[in-house]
């Protein structure tokens, strides 16, 4: 009855390189991942939703682990630390933290130290009988030119659906430690961070050291080691110091770091977020000029096929965790780091020409400006549950969109979600036109859309490529290519001294006869001639009109400039 079948503990090794490894000559840059039985897996699932509800109940787990677990994350994880030194830094109090690696801990988790802690929640024995023999006599088959079988005595199977609430109950003792001191213990499964803080950066540090020897301490009795090379210790002061100070761990001396690297996010030491916002950048740069070099634009991809890489692929790189760092955005330089990371993604899909302003070219490929996607994330996560571990600085950048929402009634007949996510595209909307019409490089663009509701129509996946470029002013018409040097005039093949948009549009002769259907269907929709450019789009039989005008004119066939 207490029993898990010895072939369903048995698994196929697949060994995977772990990213950004230096040299792959040793065992501890691979990661080995258990292919399991589909028989186990299913049981697995019966023994972790028992588990779970018993661990809901009778709350076996500490708030400070944020793995694995319902409604935390990674998000909630980094959330809760920056929360912990704003809040410190406000109150003039300097926070020690020590980032610790475990070595190999899924693989080295000891089985006897798991069951006991199982027994110390309250578990059933029943349950910790069956655990015992889901962990116990276990094997895994290596397959390459020949199969080697090996048996397994330490660790949580990586790939097992119990591994992951195994491993929190093992870390829970840690977790679960006091000190007669302030301090903060926050863990994402292996990822454990201690903070303490006080006034005298010199208490702060001594205290912090203490809580590292317990956690060696703890880490000796499950046969768990930390590994010094890859801990980090940083101090965030609450004014200017100049302090040496240091922790030991493992009888290794290490000093305090400017940066750290945690949960995929770069924290400085100022909390000016200056790193991350550069190192995300200069990411999604390299990831475009990837995407372009494997899918050259010469192949024909679609307006709609690299919208949806920009939105998959792009989007969540740059914006992971945003609701942490979201403060950031009301500095300019942070505004201008972003939108430089935007602006050739936004090139690319409407395939302007390089020399199209950031505002227009973003208008154009109907790609909402990064700082305002940020805002409008983190407004949405204020609204929720995630509110109690967004930062002091988050909330307040949004303190005005969330107030505006909470206080607006919810519509009959429309859920209280949907109303929410009204208003929060309504409220992104609105910033974002009030930046666009304020904008000094808006140009021919701003003519035909001066608001942003106007650009609807670029929506169709259909639309010609040259269609934006030629709304942009940035097009194949002689007066825009004798100013970046491409023609060595400026005149139109009619004659005109200078080839404009507006000359080749309503009175270059050369066009006359293909330019009828256009004018007429202008003045039957009761506009003068020439009309204002903003009435073309935002006139429903008007717009194909001129689609179809500007390509049977072929006029922007002649040099295609990207």
């Amino acid at each position: 009855m207490f029993f898990f079948p010895s072939a369903w503990r048995s698994a196929s090794i697949l060994v995977l390189k772990k990213p950004g490894k230096s040299n792959y000559l040793f065992a501890n840059s691979f990661r080995g991942i258990s292919i399991l039985n589909a028989f186990a897996k299913a049981f697995e699932i019966v023994i972790h939703n028992k588990l779970k509800l018993l661990a809901s109940e009778h709350s076996w787990f500490s708030e400070s682990q944020h793995g694995f677990r319902p409604n935390k994350s990674t998000e909630s994880a980094c959330g809760s630390l920056i929360s912990t030194i704003e809040k410190n830094k406000k109150q003039k109090v300097t926070t020690c933290c020590a980032f610790l690696d475990i070595k190999s801990a899924f693989d080295a988790a000891w089985h006897p130290a798991i069951l006991k802690g199982l027994l110390k929640k309250g578990c059933p024995i029943s349950l910790v009988k069956l655990i015992k023999s889901f962990l116990s006599s276990r094997s895994g088959l290596l397959r390459s030119s020949i199969s080697l079988s090996i048996k397994i005595a330490l660790g949580c199977p990586q790939g097992s659906i119990l591994s992951p609430f195994l491993w929190n109950i093992l870390l829970e003792e840690l977790l679960s430690m006091q000190f007669p001191f302030s301090f903060v213990i926050i863990a994402y499964a292996d990822d454990l961070v201690l903070c303490t803080f006080d006034k005298d950066p010199t208490i702060a540090c001594n205290n912090l050291q203490l809580m590292c020897a317990a956690a060696e301490d703890w880490g000796a009795l499950v046969k768990l080691s930390f590994n010094a090379t890859k801990s980090l210790f940083m101090i965030f002061y609450a004014a200017r110091f100049t302090l040496s100070l240091s922790i030991i761990i493992g009888g290794v001396t290490i000093v305090p770091s400017d940066t750290c690297t945690y949960l995929g996010i770069i924290i400085d030491s100022k909390l000016n977020w200056h790193a991350h916002i550069e190192a995300k950048c200069a990411a999604s740069k390299k990831l475009l000029f990837f995407i372009l070099k494997c899918c050259r634009l010469t192949w024909g991809l679609s307006r709609k096929v690299l919208s949806l890489l920009y939105k998959t692929v792009f989007l969540p790189t740059i914006l992971y965790n945003c609701a942490i760092w979201a403060g950031a955005v009301g500095k300019k330089k942070v505004v201008r780091a972003l939108l430089a990371a935007q602006r050739p993604f936004a090139i690319a899909i409407a395939r302007l020409y390089k020399t199209t302003s950031t505002s227009a070219a973003l208008v154009l490929a109907n790609t909402t400006p990064l700082h305002l996607k940020v805002i409008e994330i983190s407004t949405k996560r204020a609204l929720g549950p995630s509110a109690s571990y967004l930062p002091q600085s988050v909330l307040r950048l949004v303190a005005v969109s969330v107030a505006d929402i909470l206080k607006s009634p919810t519509p009959a007949g429309i859920s209280l979600g949907s109303h929410r996510r009204r208003l929060l595209n309504a409220d992104t909307a609105s910033r974002w036109d009030m930046l666009w019409q304020h904008s000094e490089t808006a140009g021919q663009t701003g003519l035909f859309f001066p608001k942003i509701a106007y650009a609807h129509v670029l929506l169709n996946d259909a639309l010609p490529f040259c269609i934006p470029r030629v709304l942009s002013g940035h097009c194949g018409l002689n007066g825009f290519l004798y100013k970046i040097g491409v023609r060595a005039s400026a005149a139109c093949y009619c004659g005109e001294p200078i080839e404009t948009f507006e000359h080749f549009l309503f009175h270059c002769p050369l066009w006359d006869t293909l330019r009828i259907p256009l004018k007429t269907i202008i003045t039957e929709s009761k506009f003068c001639w020439p009309p204002r450019l903003v009435d073309i789009p935002r006139t429903a039989a008007v717009w194909p009109i001129f689609i179809r005008f500007i390509g049977l004119t072929n006029r922007f066939r002649t040099y295609r400039g990207r």
